[in-house]
């Protein structure tokens, strides 16, 4: 199994001081900055939480889960578990999707929705087109690509179904 790449050890983006009655555009490129150090962070969470799992460091703290420790120890509901373990798991299965984030050329929302799809051999694909275009038109495209292999296997479904009455004998 791959190893993350030392980028993952990359600096988060400084967090701006707050400081009220400042002037819009000061205000507004501070929170962005707020935003982007946020979306860094739960990157590196994500595969920090990946490590725990993969190792099964929780046991080192006395959990016979995973779950356990993330809330116990985290503070984590079930739900963000559940999310962080879905996640930690993909970037085990997809290890270029797993680069790409601790690389920080791919965010934690778009990594999510690449996993969605994206298996061993078209990762690369998938990852590619998260970094070229913006999260609503990659959701879309997602969706999109999920709902043409379910109509896939439906048709596929009742072809075997009609085959299946067809064969005298049944």
């Amino acid at each position: 199994m791959t190893q993350p790449s030392s980028s993952a050890a990359v600096a988060l983006p400084p967090l701006p001081a707050f400081a009220p009655d400042r002037p819009a555009a000061e205000v507004d490129a501070a929170l962005r900055q707020a935003l982007a150090a946020c979306d860094r962070a739960r990157e590196c969470a994500a595969l920090w939480f990946a490590e725990v799992r993969r190792r099964e460091l929780y046991r080192t703290f006395g959990y016979a889960s995973l779950e356990l420790y993330a809330v116990h120890e985290l503070g984590f509901s079930r739900n963000r578990t559940w999310q962080f373990k879905r996640l930690a798991d993909d970037l085990d299965r997809l290890p270029a999707l797993r680069e790409a984030v601790a690389g920080g050329e791919l965010g934690w929302t778009k990594a999510r929705q690449v996993a969605r799809v994206a298996g061993p051999a078209t990762v690369a694909a998938w990852v590619g087109k998260a970094k070229a275009t913006g999260r609503r038109e990659l959701e879309r495209e997602v969706t999109a690509a999920r709902a043409k292999v379910r109509k896939q296997r439906a048709a596929k479904a009742v072809a075997s179904a009609q085959l299946e009455l067809a064969v005298p004998g049944n």
